[in-house]
């Protein structure tokens, strides 16, 4: 009686629904199977055990042109490419496209609307050689310094905050051809100071716009702070006392040239367009946009347009302190320095 009643007891059992509670979860089934299971691995980002093949010329015009795409990810992505093909060809005669044709492609994405788009390109214009670089700029008139220019003033602070970081990065890697192009010297110059709110009233002898200084933003302070040392880099470039440079290369010039005595001082200058500065078939330049080849030339009308704006910038940004004051205290040296010899001559 026992094993039967036990029989159909655990019978029942089996037909038996569950009363399920509020708040907890179905039973299991008995007969489940556990299909879970863990993995362990090594990952390395920055690593690969297969060496990639080298860069075609198809491949790289192939992301050469998609720069021009619709699609932020895929601009990025193919910078990104473009990136580690010319980082790759460093050590290699030349690369797979001269400057000329990437530099081209690259100027339209100063103005990109994608802050990961323009941070790349930044990379990759570190990437470029610097004496193509320079060849290419003195060829062109340095065309790539005009959408800087543009991307500075842009509307949006972030666009204005990475086309200061391109323009730091064109004059350190070139900043002797920028100073030297049509409108390189005074119309940049002239474009900072509007930027830092310096340019002046010709009626009244002050400040354009009012409270140049007084109550900016922290982002608005972080912008300042970076046109303060492009406009700083910019100066250095622009007073450079070349001097040593020339007399090592007339020093090699009249190894050359021995017995002859100053030879190379009636050559030809060594450059794409040596005549440029006298511009004899372009459009008639103001002051602003033109050439300025020669140091003294260029600190001639730095001290006849814009010396006493900067200087009077400089008093007034110096007591914001900060960042923004160790700025324009480093400004206010280069000034110093480089305007020292010329202020006596001509006091």
């Amino acid at each position: 009686m026992g094993s039967s009643a036990k029989r159909k007891k655990e019978k029942k059992q089996d037909f038996q629904k569950p009363k399920l509670k509020v708040g907890k979860a179905k039973l299991k089934p008995a007969n489940e199977t556990n299909t879970k299971f863990k993995t362990r691995s090594i990952i390395l980002p920055n690593q690969t055990l297969t060496v990639a093949a080298p860069t075609t010329a198809s491949e790289f015009d192939h992301h050469l042109s998609l720069l021009s795409s619709k699609s932020d990810t895929q601009r990025r992505d193919s910078l990104t490419f473009l990136t580690s093909a010319i980082n790759a060809h460093r050590t290699s005669p030349a690369l797979p496209k001269p400057v000329s044709v990437i530099l081209p492609k690259l100027q339209t994405l100063i103005l990109d609307r994608s802050s990961s788009v323009r941070a790349q390109l930044l990379r990759l214009l570190h990437a470029l050689p610097v004496p193509d670089l320079r060849s290419h700029c003195e060829t062109t008139k340095c065309h790539i310094l005009l959408l800087v220019r543009a991307g500075m003033s842009h509307i949006t602070l972030d666009v204005r905050l990475s086309s200061v970081d391109i323009f730091d990065w064109l004059v350190e890697a070139a900043g002797d051809v920028v100073v030297s192009a049509p409108g390189g010297w005074i119309k940049t110059l002239n474009h900072l100071l509007t930027l830092l709110k310096w340019d002046m009233d010709p009626k009244t002898g002050n400040f354009a716009s009012k409270g140049a200084m007084v109550n900016r933003s922290e982002s608005e302070s972080k912008f300042v702070t970076k046109v303060l040392g492009a406009l700083n880099k910019f100066l250095k470039a622009g007073f450079l006392d070349d001097s040593a440079r020339r007399a090592d290369e007339c020093l090699r010039e009249k190894q050359v040239w021995f017995p002859l005595h100053n030879a190379q001082q009636f050559m030809i200058q060594q450059g794409p367009n040596p005549f440029g500065y006298l511009n004899l078939f372009g459009p008639v330049m103001n002051e602003d946009s033109a050439q300025y080849t020669e140091r003294d030339d260029r600190r001639a009308v730095f001290a006849r347009t814009v010396q006493r704006p900067i200087e009077l910038g400089v008093a007034l940004t110096k007591k914001a302190g900060g960042e923004i004051g160790r700025a324009a205290a480093t400004l206010e040296n280069t000034l110093k320095v480089g305007m020292a010899d010329y202020n006596k001559i001509n006091s």
